[in-house]
């Protein structure tokens, strides 16, 4: 079930988690919220590369805002194969929201330590 998803496969394998696969929600979204986010998601990108710079702001903070939403929605082997294939580990994706308080002021708090 999981071979396209390598990351989520080997926690999958590491936790022994198989005999809950059946009955795990992956996404607390229905199709047609997740078709909606997606295309946010893409509209958001889309402004970040603009020339406008009101859009660009106006985009930073819907990344935001996104971040929180569609990230809370999500089961955390299916972030964690998300960030895999992108090339981020969770310490990577904490550094980039940092301004967001509940990820930011954990690694805020680290690193003047």
């Amino acid at each position: 079930m999981l071979e396209k998803y390598p990351r989520a496969k080997k926690i999958v394998d590491d936790l022994n988690y198989h005999e809950y696969l059946a009955d795990t929600k992956w996404i607390q979204m229905t199709p047609e919220e997740a078709a909606i986010n997606l295309a946010k998601l893409i509209l958001v990108n889309e402004s970040l590369i603009s020339s406008s710079i009101p859009l660009k702001r106006m985009a930073q903070k819907q990344v935001d805002n996104d971040y929180n939403e569609i990230g809370n929605s999500l089961h955390v082997f299916a972030k964690e194969e998300g960030r895999s294939q992108v090339g981020l580990t969770n310490e990577d994706v904490t550094k980039l929201f940092a301004h967001i308080e509940l990820g930011g002021s954990r690694y805020s708090q680290q690193s003047l330590h």
